[in-house]
């Protein structure tokens, strides 16, 4: 079986370090997903990525829960990625996001915390993910990211998170939260496979010190977003 010191590690810009190899948890229901991450653990994962939009915060946490209470491993020995909701976006609802995720994984801080996408949805209560109008379409906010960005410093220093970073961001919308940060932005993770090679946007983060996570490396035909009518391009540019 693979032990934790067979994994391949990289340094952030801040010098925390992340396994290379992670198991992302999108469409992972709350029947298996605990068993999943089991699992996973068990052959060698150690980094496992999730988010409030996954629902399955709870399933996660509790695997986790098991596994460092059975000795299987330490805290110290899994990095848990999980992201910020869209319809958190507002600066007074972040650290309710997170700590609502903490909760649900049952865990005192996570090591790194990512915008989920640089798009702000309404926040009509902290169950409702995909808010909408009365034509189907999304109900955005007006709140702009460098806002939330802002907002979700202090998670660092009040030790909710280790690091901070985004996901979905394209274009020039990375350079717009390096302008202003105080705290270093370590990653965008981004759709990335041979249809979508994002090189720009990958040189530029790579010029600026910010790592990228490759999410749907076979592509993503089943992403929500699709089934409300709504394209990559529409909703993050």
């Amino acid at each position: 079986m693979t032990s934790v010191s067979n994994n391949i590690y990289a340094t952030l810009c801040n010098g925390k370090q992340i396994p290379l190899l992670g198991l992302g948890t999108f469409q992972s229901t709350s029947d298996d997903v605990k068993e999943v991450i089991k699992t996973a653990v068990g052959i060698g994962y150690r980094h496992i990525d999730t988010a409030r939009a996954y629902r399955n915060e709870t399933e996660i946490g509790g695997a986790i829960k098991e596994l460092i209470d059975t000795g299987v491993i330490k805290r110290t020995d899994i990095f848990v990625t999980t992201k910020l909701r869209g319809t958190f976006h507002r600066p007074e609802n972040v650290e309710h996001a997170l700590k609502l995720s903490l909760e649900a994984l049952q865990l005192e801080y996570v090591d790194l915390y990512l915008m989920h996408s640089p798009m702000a949805l309404e926040y009509r209560g902290d169950d409702a993910f995909w808010p909408t109008r009365e034509d189907g379409t999304l109900a955005h906010d007006d709140i702009h990211f460098v806002e939330t960005w802002k907002a979700m410093e202090p998670l660092v220093t009040k030790g909710l998170t280790k690091s901070i970073g985004v996901s979905n961001f394209n274009g020039q919308q990375p350079s717009e939260i390096l302008k202003i940060n105080r705290i270093p932005c370590v990653m965008n993770q981004i759709e990335n496979h041979p249809f979508l090679d994002q090189k720009e946007l990958i040189d530029l983060c790579k010029s600026n010190d910010v790592m990228v996570t490759s999410y749907s490396p076979l592509g993503a035909p089943d992403r929500p977003t699709r089934k409300l009518g709504v394209n990559n391009i529409q909703m993050y540019e």
